[in-house]
């Protein structure tokens, strides 16, 4: 009981120490950020420096920045807090805020007016004054924190109104809160949308400026996106795509219909599509401009800074110029010793040579059955599209003004039997030989190759995919035999003794067809010559389908066709029976 007491006074005698340390650090730190604290105690120098550290970060706030403040762009206002340190033998440090009436109140040395001035000049006015003051003293002043104040954001915006920026806020920053309710729409017509490309900011003293938000987020221009200032208007306008828009698309990943801006080259527009500098841009466009009724076309260089002095006019539609590309990657997988991309000259590296960059076959590879597959685009995909003005996002999206149908868009790759049936539909093929047209379209993208010779003359295109299948000395026995699969290769069998191997022909077996490895031709006959890699195939009679639905559509083909026949036959017979008796109608007026 006794060492518990014992305990217990300790406890409580540390709490005390440890109060009072607390109350008298608080203390210091509430004279250092409401005036002038003086070192005037018996403390070791490292704790002044220590008290000083604590001050200041007590009278700070943090902000988020996009680095240190430039002091010759920086404009102080009411609000901004400076940090002023006197360092003699008794040290002063200050965290003094500008006053509502733009004042900065400097310790033992008055006052001075720093409203409207950048920071470079405030530090220096105030300097002098101080150093009139404490001479033979080192003196410093900084600025602790940025200020907070209005501006107003006016126009095709959803939420117009008074809103808190900073004096390292942008118009972007600002116009964020603008648009955050998405309730609204920016525009009460909807034939009309907001013009971020030509905001203007109107500030206090009667100056204007512009800014470009969509060159600011496709390229970064920060030039585009200027700093607000206290009591800043920003105006939003609204335009009319169909009447004061450029249009820009082809090979541009950021395509579609933008407002049109002012003074705008085809650089400059280029450069919002493409998304970086403008120093950067080579190649050529093409520029449609409506003149007299009718489109005039133009084609402009941007190779060595071109571009540059040709402006746009409202309507003007820009296309730009795929280079053409005279490298680019094959691909080889398979039994080669290092499958994989490798670089090539379009329209003249081999497969021979593409085959020795891969480092040469392996032994098990089976060259016979090797096929190259090109992509190639269609038709569509050629075809560029004709000149209009897209529709936009809706219009109570916050980046309604950002295009959201691209004025050019690649068409998708059409499905080859969709193709194929389409360009039948006005042909007399019956169903099932539209079927199999379309299956057959499907090799289309297959190069005939033949590695088997000592040099393969096919040359590569960009994207060409190369195939070695391994030789594993079989033969696929498929189709209408009883054991259809894999079957072991025999040299000198014949197509018979494989379907015998699979365990012979099915009831509904009709043709027995060899196809040959890699190019896929096609040699029918029981008593083809096989070779590793092959298949053979037997086919079935014409009474059958894969299932219900197709057997049900074979049947009413041939109903129809047997109808068409029989009313082929019945007009015939009409026809000969009208002759009779129009012959025997004469014969018999004759008489």
């Amino acid at each position: 009981m006794l060492a518990f007491s014992r305990s217990l006074r300790v406890a409580l005698c540390l709490f005390a120490v440890i109060s009072v340390a607390s109350w008298h650090s608080d203390a210091i730190a509430q004279v250092g950020t409401s005036g002038l604290t003086s070192s005037r105690d018996s403390s070791s120098p490292s704790e002044l420096f220590q008290q000083r550290i604590q001050r200041n970060a007590a009278s700070s706030t943090v902000v988020p920045l996009e680095g240190p403040v430039d002091p010759n762009e920086y404009i102080v206002g009411p609000g901004d807090v400076f940090s002023i340190i006197i360092s003699s033998i008794e040290s002063v440090a200050a965290a003094i805020p500008v006053t509502a009436d733009g004042h900065l109140m400097l310790p033992d040395a008055g006052a001075v007016n720093v409203a409207g001035s950048t920071l470079a000049g405030a530090i220096e006015t105030a300097m002098t004054k101080l150093q009139q003051r404490y001479r033979n003293v080192e003196v410093s002043i900084s600025l602790a924190s940025p200020r907070q104040f209005y501006v107003h954001v006016v126009g095709a915006v959803t939420a117009p109104g008074r809103y808190v920026v900073m004096p390292v806020s942008r118009v972007s920053d600002a116009l964020t809160f603008a648009y955050m309710d998405t309730t609204r729409v920016p525009v009460g017509n909807p034939d009309f949308q907001p013009a971020l490309r030509n905001v203007t900011v109107y500030r206090r003293d009667g100056s204007k400026v512009q800014a470009d938000l969509m060159a600011y987020l496709a390229a970064g221009t920060t030039d585009l996106n200027p700093y607000l200032r206290d009591g800043d208007i920003v105006s939003v306008p609204a335009y009319n795509p169909e009447e004061e828009s450029v249009s820009i698309s082809g090979h541009v990943p950021f395509s579609g219909t933008y407002d049109y801006r002012e003074g705008e080259s085809v650089r400059d527009l280029v450069t919002v599509a493409t998304g970086v500098e403008k120093t950067l841009l080579a190649g050529e466009v093409r520029v449609s401009r409506w003149v007299s009724g009718e489109t005039v076309d133009e084609i402009v260089s941007l190779d060595a800074g071109g571009g540059s002095d040709y402006y746009l006019r409202a309507r003007d539609h820009v296309f730009v110029l795929p280079e053409e590309l005279t490298e680019g990657f094959a691909h080889v997988e398979g039994r080669v010793r290092f499958p994989g991309s490798y670089p090539i000259v379009e329209g003249k590296t081999s497969v021979a040579a593409l085959v020795r960059m891969a480092g040469g076959f392996r032994e098990d590879a089976l060259l016979r059955g090797a096929y190259l597959v090109r992509d190639l685009p269609t038709e569509a995909q050629k075809t560029e599209s004709t000149r209009h003005v897209p529709s936009l996002s809706s219009p109570g999206s916050a980046l309604a003004a950002v295009p959201a149908e691209p004025l050019w868009m690649p068409y998708l790759l059409t499905a080859p039997s969709e193709e194929a049936l389409r360009s039948v539909r006005l042909s007399d093929l019956d169903f099932l030989n539209r079927t199999y047209l379309a299956q057959e379209m499907h090799l289309q993208n297959r190069v005939s190759i033949d590695l088997e010779s000592e040099t393969d003359g096919t040359i590569l295109m960009n994207g060409d995919r190369l195939h070695i299948p391994r030789d594993d000395r079989t033969v696929f026995v498929f189709g209408q035999v009883n054991m259809p699969g894999f079957v072991p290769y025999v040299a000198g069998h014949v197509t018979s003794d494989y379907i015998q191997t699979a365990g012979g022909l099915g009831d509904a077996a009709e043709k027995v067809f060899l196809m040959e490895a890699g190019t896929r031709r096609f040699r029918e006959g029981d008593g083809v010559s096989v070779q590793s890699g092959d298949m053979v195939f037997v086919s079935r009679t014409a009474d059958t389908a894969d299932s219900a639905e197709l057997q049900r559509i074979l049947l009413e083909d041939r109903r129809f066709r047997a109808e068409t026949r029989s009313r082929t036959i019945g007009i015939v017979l009409q026809s000969i029976s009208a002759v009779g008796t129009v012959v025997a109608l004469i014969v018999s007026l004759g008489k």
